[in-house]
């Protein structure tokens, strides 16, 4: 049983700057080396963190973020992704039982916010 699920967050700013993360959740039958969840936030485009359900910490992938995410921030910020990734393990499982799909083929669910 595969059950795909993307999550797509997007926020725009008075300055014009774009800031989207893209959560993806795979349930089922796990490959090696495929997470079961993983995050990705960019800022005008350009990647500026990862997070994983196999590594469980979050990875900057910018200089000035390495910075930025410092200290208290690194720890909270990766602290939010652990807990988007129980919220979303609840919701998979949810959603499953109701569009019937505990057994079968493969489903996509992507919810924009």
């Amino acid at each position: 049983v595969w059950c795909l699920i993307v999550f797509w967050c997007l926020v725009v700013c008075s300055v014009s700057h774009t800031f989207t993360t893209l959560y993806t959740e795979i349930n089922g039958q796990m490959l090696a080396g495929i997470p079961e969840i993983s995050s990705v936030a960019a800022l005008d485009g350009q990647q500026i963190d990862y997070y994983d359900s196999e590594i469980k910490k979050l990875i900057p992938r910018q200089d000035w973020m390495k910075e930025f995410m410092s200290g208290d921030r690194f720890k909270e910020y990766t602290e939010f992704r652990e807990r988007v990734q129980q919220i979303y393990k609840i919701n998979i499982t949810v959603l499953m039982q109701q569009f019937n799909n505990s057994h079968g083929e493969l489903k996509y669910f992507i919810i924009l916010f």
